[in-house]
């Protein structure tokens, strides 16, 4: 897509894959070489750093999220609450194991709870949050 070169696997011939996951990295790939940056070391590793950011942002909305459900005073339990979900969501095997890898499912794993984060600050609602958190 971005250097002219490249094969396509079995999934893209059947059309099993959809195409926005490559195009993330394909832009940023793009970026690099405009910017004249397109070292082999950088296009091995950017990929894995911008998907780790995009963990680490995940990680970041489930503790606003505990917080908004549960409550911010630093003497409640929703102080408690938040950072036993962090906790939760810092040690959980595949948040450490998966989450810096660049599979379509790593995307869409740290991408929800940052779609919980936006439903859960613009309505206050516990059941629906709540709702929204049992489907992630």
């Amino acid at each position: 897509m971005v250097f002219g070169t490249g094969q396509l696997t079995w999934e893209w011939q059947h059309h099993l894959r959809g195409s926005l996951h490559p195009w993330i990295f394909a832009a940023l790939f793009k970026i690099l070489s405009l910017c004249r940056m397109d070292y082999s070391w950088l296009i091995a590793y950017s990929p894995r750093l911008l998907q780790g950011a995009l963990v680490a942002r995940a990680d970041m909305a489930i503790y606003r999220i505990t917080n908004t459900i549960f409550g911010t005073s630093t003497d409640a339990p929703g102080s408690r609450a938040a950072t036993w979900g962090i906790i939760c969501s810092l040690t959980h095997w595949f948040t450490f194991y998966c989450g810096p890898r660049t599979l379509s499912s790593s995307s869409e794993a740290a991408l929800v709870p940052r779609m919980c984060n936006a439903v859960a600050s613009k309505c206050i609602d516990v059941p629906i949050v709540c709702n929204c958190l049992d489907i992630a």
